[in-house]
Order: structure tokens, then sequence, then C-alpha cells
């Protein structure tokens, strides 16, 4: 009888395939978590990739006068200089370099063929309320009580844009069901992306004088993909007059670029004195 209840009640049975599958996983990141879970000493970061969020199709977030993929991947540029000019020993990876539209797989691949020690996702922010603005740095994980805040699936939602995304991703976004996998599956690497991440905020709040709205989990597809410690950096609200005056001059892109240099640069030199 249950056998019979499992074949026709669909919820039910993609929960048990959800389920199944983390299971197989699990053997997996159990293989790998010795070698990979904190950077031992002696650990040097040589190559971090940046992920300059959306691209063309894809405009992402827009506020009244600007579309966020152009200014992420302005910031992106700016970051990525800023890291090549100040560390001869360390490259740098972009996900994208143009108006491009490339899927979050891709991202991931890119960033994991090239073996990163550390992986930089710049976004911008959108919200009903026009008077929030501020920063916000992501790492990978279910928020509290284990909800999913619209940002993770407005940013989760672009996979849509992609063919046969159910078959690549294996869920849908607005699918409560499908981000079980988030929180069974062990994050390797939250430690130093808590790290990473507390350093993006405090240098946004110092360097900048932006606001700092902290460091927070939410279960970004493209941070669970990537075999390396992650954030995703949400840099201000479009739909808020200041920040988005903000991030669209190049006074305001240059400073977050560079509070994100700091804040990298901090955290390379503590994982390699350790």
């Amino acid at each position: 009888m249950f056998l019979d209840y499992i074949n026709t009640n669909e919820t039910m049975r993609n929960l048990l395939l959800l389920i199944l599958l983390v299971f197989c996983m699990s053997f997996y990141i159990d293989g790998k978590s010795d070698a990979s879970v904190g950077q031992t000493p002696g650990q040097v970061v040589r190559t971090v990739v940046i992920d300059p969020g959306h691209g063309g199709k894809d405009m992402g977030c827009t506020g009244a006068h600007s579309e966020e993929k152009h200014i992420v991947l302005s910031i992106a540029k700016k970051l990525g200089n800023m890291i090549e000019a100040n560390f001869s020993d360390v490259q740098v990876v972009y996900t994208r370099e143009q108006d491009e539209f490339v899927p979050l797989y891709e991202r991931a691949e890119i960033a994991n063929q090239n073996q990163g020690d550390v992986f930089i996702s710049i976004h911008c922010n959108a919200v009903n309320k026009k008077y929030i603005k501020g920063t916000e740095t992501f790492i990978m994980g279910l928020g509290k009580g284990g909800s999913i805040s619209d940002v993770a699936r407005r940013e989760n939602e672009v996979i849509t844009l992609e063919e046969n995304f159910i078959n690549t991703y294996g869920f849908h976004p607005d699918s409560d069901e499908g981000y079980i996998i988030f929180n069974l599956i062990q994050n390797a690497y939250e430690a130093q992306s808590i790290r990473l991440a507390a350093n993006m905020e405090t240098e946004f709040k110092q360097s900048t004088g932006r606001e700092s709205r902290g460091v927070k989990k939410e279960p970004f597809i493209v941070l669970r993909m990537t075999d390396m410690p992650s954030v995703l950096v949400e840099s201000g609200f479009l739909t808020n007059t200041e920040d988005e005056n903000f991030l669209l001059s190049e006074t305001g892109q240059t400073q977050m670029a560079e509070a994100m240099w700091r804040a990298f640069s901090n955290y390379k030199k503590e994982v390699e004195e350790r």
C-alpha cells in the first residue's frame, strides 16, 4: 500500500529521490572533506574567481536609471585589476568579461576547472520598500528557520532562462522541496566563507561608509556548485536612490572594488599565516 501511495504521489516521489541523491552525494563529500575542510597551515591563495552576476538577456535588478548587469561587471573588472596590480602571485579568472549570458552551472564549472581558491560573486539588490539600502554578503546555507529569502529565489530564478534547467539542476527554484538538498549537503568551506564574508562587510562599512546589513546564509545555486570558499555580495539596492546613485558613479564603483580588494587581501593574509 505504501509503494502504491508513493507511485501515485508525485511530491512524495520527488522527495524520496532527493533524499536518495543526497545519500549518494554524501559519500563523495565525506571522501573529500578531510582534505578540504579548513585551510591547512602553509596553504596559499593563488587563484581568485570573480563572478559578475547576470549578463546578456538576464539584466538582473533594475533601478530608475540602472541595470545590475552593467554595474557589477564594472565593479568586477576594477576588483580584478586591483588584485592583479597588488598580487603578482595571484591569478584572476572572470566568469564573464562582457555583456553575455552565462548559465549558473557554467560559472561554477569555470571556477572549479581553474581550481579557484576563492569565489566572489558580485550582485546588486532590489526590493519594493525603497527606503531599504546597504550591503549584504551571503554564504551557502539556509537562513534562520530554514526559510528561503526573496533575494535567493530571485537570484536562483535565472536558471529558468536556460533550456532543460530541471534536468540540469534537478529542481525548480520556486519549489520549496527542491531546497531540501541544500540543507542536507554539508558545506565543506563554511568557516572560510564566513571569514571572507565578514571581511567584506567590515570593509564596506569602514571604507565606503555604506550601511552594512551583515553576513547571511542563503541557498544560492552558484555557491552550492563551487568547490571552494565562496561568497555572494549584494553591493546595494538599486531601488534605493542613494544606493543607486552611489553604484552608478565611478567613485562609488571604485570604492566598492577597493573594499572588496582589502577584504580579499585580509583573508589571504589570514589563511596563509595560519
